[in-house]
């Protein structure tokens, strides 16, 4: 094999050598929780620009005297810096991202012997977090096995002032416990905040700017339930006080004097539109719910 053979081979094998750790560092710091997925991906961009330019850059510097650098090895740099980038990407979308503090969290290891005290106050906040949220999954499970029946604006719910009242009731009934459940993880956010506040400042001061944008989404979203409430026991209230004209014709709620009816709609109309706001509001929480627990130990 000639000089300029090997000068070759040796050029590719350090773009291998290069490229190869970056997409194997980032993934493991990412699986081991000590990076977010968004940072992986951004820092495998950086790298692999910086890192094959400078490889380029030293076999231009050793080529001087040797003619222009080969077009196939630029391509081949290009194709090793995308591959790399490839690959992070791709693996960290689909590999769970561990965290010591979530598995500490999980184990049976008790508060007290926990240290330091920061990682104490983080693993008893997602303790808290957890039995939160299992303690909700009983709420809904109780909730389906006793729907709302008949449902809120059917026909049958405005059947009789009795059915309106009863419809109503149960209403509230669910929105209170979903609004009893939203209290307890503010309690042990605050709970967490306090102690933090002294331990660790700095700590707290990134975990609230990540935690942020969830919170104050599930804020809004708490009072939006609230005034869909609102309109609900408007809409039913004004059914009750105007029954002797409200009348059931062809699966249609109607009301013998026009302006009533008119009236009616119209809070119909207002009480609904909250509605499908409310539900938007949710499935969009969910993506917030995730963005939020990624970062949880890591801001």
């Amino acid at each position: 094999m000639d000089a300029l053979a090997l000068r070759q081979r040796m050029h590719w094998f350090v773009l291998f050598c290069v490229n190869l750790p970056i997409p194997v560092f980032l993934i493991w710091k990412f699986r081991t929780g000590e990076i977010t997925r968004m940072n992986a991906v951004i820092s495998a961009a950086i790298c692999v620009v910086f890192f094959n330019a400078a490889v380029l850059y030293g076999v231009q510097r050793g080529n001087q005297g040797r003619g222009r650098m080969s077009p196939k090895f630029i391509l081949i740099a290009a194709l090793f810096a995308l591959a790399g980038f490839s690959a992070t990407a791709l693996t960290v979308s689909h590999i769970a991202h561990h965290s010591s503090y979530l598995d500490l969290a999980m184990s049976d290891t008790p508060l007290d012997s926990i240290q330091p005290q920061q990682k104490r106050l983080v693993v008893e906040l997602i303790r808290q977090t957890a039995a939160n949220s299992r303690e909700n999954d009983k709420l809904l499970a109780e909730a389906q096995k006793h729907p709302l029946d008949p449902q809120v604006y059917s026909t049958e719910s405005f059947s009789s002032i009795d059915v309106m009242d009863r419809t109503v009731a149960r209403l509230t009934e669910l929105v209170a416990a979903d609004a009893e459940y939203y209290g307890k993880p503010q309690t042990a956010k605050q709970h967490f905040r306090e102690p933090m506040a002294i331990v660790d400042p700095e700590y707290l001061k990134s975990w609230d700017k990540v935690q942020a944008p969830r919170e104050n989404f599930e804020a809004a979203t708490e009072e939006l339930q609230k005034e869909w409430l609102e309109s609900v026991k408007a809409l039913y209230g004004y059914a009750s006080q105007h029954y002797g004209e409200l009348h059931i014709k062809d699966g249609k709620v109607q009301f013998s004097n026009p302006a009533t009816a008119v009236a009616f709609n119209d809070q119909m109309d207002r009480s609904k539109g909250l509605h499908d706001k409310l539900l938007s509001a949710v499935q969009r929480g969910v993506e917030a719910h995730r963005q939020a627990s990624e970062k949880f130990v890591t801001p």
